[in-house]
């Protein structure tokens, strides 16, 4: 699964020139720049808390220990 959605929750690009197309986007576009900050903040709160992204690790770090065992 993917971090955030593009175009939904957060611009890509790959060239230089995709850059400054997607800044000129959002310096144009007062909605779309308001729609892309809520939906990834909102992502951000319900998927990426300290708390959960604490326990995937410690899990993930007894898994390993337990395959090594």
């Amino acid at each position: 699964s993917q971090i955030f959605q593009p175009d939904k929750e957060v611009l890509l690009y790959e060239t230089e020139e995709e850059c400054y197309q997607q800044i000129i986007r959002l310096k144009e576009d007062r909605k779309l720049r308001n729609d892309l900050a809520m939906a990834g903040y909102q992502r951000a709160i319900e998927e990426y808390r300290y708390e959960d992204n604490l326990k995937k690790i410690l899990d993930w770090v007894i898994s390993l220990k337990d395959r090594n065992t």
